[in-house]
């Protein structure tokens, strides 16, 4: 992972309080890798390509690829499997399932497995769009 942040509260992307502790004047990680990896997932398929300021090029071109008339789901599929395996401790992309509705502009994202060097990691849903 690029930073450390403290999770206060839950949500089912993250259900665990408290991902990290500072002990003495050091960060001690607490979850898994598997848990870390599905974290990183999420982010990157949320994330836009020129949304961060210190590397526009990051980030998935929604813009540019994803959001025209007439791209094809395996297209897009294509693009969220590229963008997940380059997530830091992902070694596969075992299995995805991507829905669109083209009347709402709304993408699904489910059933993601990744295969990490810890063991398989598995996404909850993503709404994206």
């Amino acid at each position: 992972m690029h930073g450390w942040a403290l999770v206060t509260a839950t949500d089912e992307a993250n259900p665990d309080v408290g991902d990290i502790r500072l002990v003495g004047n050091r960060f001690e990680q607490l979850s898994s890798l598997q848990h870390r990896v599905a974290q990183g997932c999420t982010v990157a398929l949320h994330w836009w390509r020129g949304e961060w300021f210190a590397d526009r090029l990051r980030g998935i071109n929604y813009l540019g690829e994803l959001l025209r008339k007439g791209v094809s789901e395996a297209t897009v599929r294509v693009v969220l499997r590229r963008a997940l395996e380059r997530v830091p401790g992902v070694l596969a992309v075992r299995s995805m399932r991507v829905t669109i509705d083209r009347a709402t502009r709304r993408c699904t994202v489910r059933d993601v497995q990744v295969v990490t060097t810890d063991g398989p990691a598995t996404l909850s849903d993503q709404e994206l769009g």
